[in-house]
């Protein structure tokens, strides 16, 4: 009997974000998945390594394009950066336009929304109308 095993290691934060699952504001980690397969005991096949960005609050996660890994040592060291007091936020997210990181920006943009003044329900940046009750925003967030 063949069956698989996939290891998660948690490398560090690497930034700030609200996440767009549980729209809790946290940091970002970087984490290594690693898979096996075996045959009982016996490994038959050594999966491969990628990487993925994971929230610890709610475990929502975008794995990263090959390669991209890379970039977020430095993202990691500018974060620290604002940790310490040495760089403001908007200064760090100004930072990243010039790096390599493509999931980043994608989980930046997933967790964009507006409040509707109606209702007061969150509502994905995209959407023209509140989902709950119709009302347009007034201004976009």
């Amino acid at each position: 009997m063949i069956h698989g095993q996939t290891i998660e290691e948690p490398l560090f934060a690497c930034f700030p974000e609200m996440c767009p699952h549980c729209h809790q504001t946290t940091e970002f980690w970087l984490v290594r998945v690693t898979g096996t397969a075996f045959a009982g005991i016996i490994p038959v096949f050594l999966g491969g390594t990628e990487h993925l960005l994971r929230c610890p609050l709610c475990r929502f996660a975008r794995y990263l394009q090959k390669g991209e890994e890379k970039s977020y040592q430095r993202v990691a060291e500018l974060f620290g950066q604002v940790q310490k007091g040495q760089l403001q936020i908007a200064d760090f997210f100004k930072q990243m336009e010039s790096l390599h990181v493509p999931t980043l920006r994608q989980i930046h943009r997933e967790a964009a929304f507006w409040v509707c003044e109606s209702c007061k329900e969150d509502n994905p940046k995209n959407f023209s109308e509140c989902w709950k009750c119709g009302t347009r925003p007034v201004a976009a967030a």
